[in-house]
């Protein structure tokens, strides 16, 4: 299980599909600007190697994922919002597109969208709430149980996350 994951070589840019990623084949740029919100839409802001700002829409369907300069891994979901990757592991637990990652901690501003989830880097995201934890866990009985005793709360969650990846880690 990784906690707040980082890509240990220094390039920022987009991949365009999973396959792109597990392949590392990304479309590097030379720096990543930010990320930003602008009239119900998400665009990403990277430099060429010429030096030109590069905004690109955040669109699902053109893009799956990019890296920004600290080598965080941000995944696009179904509305078009970049998620960061706060935990990877059989369960993956993504925060908000402003979410501040620490060592061991992460920071998201209350007024973004709620964190996600999804089993694998490729699975499905799901908003993080018990009710879909426990539908997509609905075939590990022993998970279950442990579920049910948990908190709805997005910490409590995680936390059961975090043990359940540790319990089924490869």
């Amino acid at each position: 299980m990784v906690l707040f994951p980082c890509i240990l070589i220094a390039q920022v840019g987009v991949y365009k599909t999973y396959e792109d990623y597990k392949k590392n084949k990304l479309y590097e740029y030379s720096e990543y600007l930010n990320t930003y919100h602008a009239f119900g839409d998400f665009k990403v802001v990277f430099l060429d190697k010429n030096g030109e700002k590069v905004r690109i829409d955040i669109k699902e369907k053109e893009m799956w994922g990019y890296v920004n300069t600290k080598g965080y891994l941000f995944r696009i979901d179904r509305k078009n919002n970049p998620n960061v990757v706060m935990i990877n592991g059989k369960i993956v637990v993504y925060g908000n597109y402003s979410t501040i990652l620490g060592e061991e901690s992460a920071t998201m501003k209350g007024n973004q969208f709620a964190p996600k989830f999804s089993f694998g880097l490729d699975g499905e995201m799901f908003d993080l709430k018990k009710s879909n934890l426990k539908k997509e866990l609905a075939w590990d009985r022993v998970a279950l149980q442990k579920l049910k005793q948990t908190s709805r709360y997005p910490q409590a969650l995680i936390d059961f996350i975090m043990e359940y990846n540790e319990a089924n880690s490869e």
